[in-house]
């Protein structure tokens, strides 16, 4: 069944993006979301390309991995640490495994391009407009 459902996602999507606040592995000043690390596993079993969260001051990306961490360069989820676009920005605290890039010095943001939304409810699929 659940393979199944694996299949129908990545066939419907292709590249499954998932976002939130707080992230669950962070090098930055508040460090590891763990209140998000319990989503981390069923988001890992489904197929989740990518997860992009906030909260800590700074950009930092890491190499996929698994749900506990570990780099797995086939099946992980990458994540994208973006919080460079608000408040003051902070420095790195103790560099996690697997990070790939960090800057706490540069204002900005990220851009992603994708041709389907799915809202958080997932009862409605936008499709990007031509251009």
């Amino acid at each position: 069944m659940r393979n199944a459902l694996h299949s129908i996602v990545r066939t419907l999507y292709g590249l499954v993006v998932a976002y939130w606040h707080h992230p669950a592995f962070s090098s930055g000043w508040h460090g590891d979301g763990h209140r998000m690390q319990p989503l981390w596993p069923l988001l890992y079993e489904f197929g989740v390309d990518v997860v992009v969260n906030g909260h800590d001051h700074d950009y930092e990306r890491f190499a996929p991995q698994d749900s506990e961490g570990k780099a797995d360069p086939q099946h992980g989820i990458r994540e994208f640490v973006v919080g460079t676009g608000g408040a003051h920005l902070r420095g790195f605290e103790t560099i996690r495994a697997n990070s790939e890039a960090r800057d706490a010095m540069t204002w900005g943001v990220l851009k992603l391009q994708a041709a389907l939304f799915v809202t958080r409810e997932a009862r409605r699929v936008c499709r990007k407009p031509e251009t």
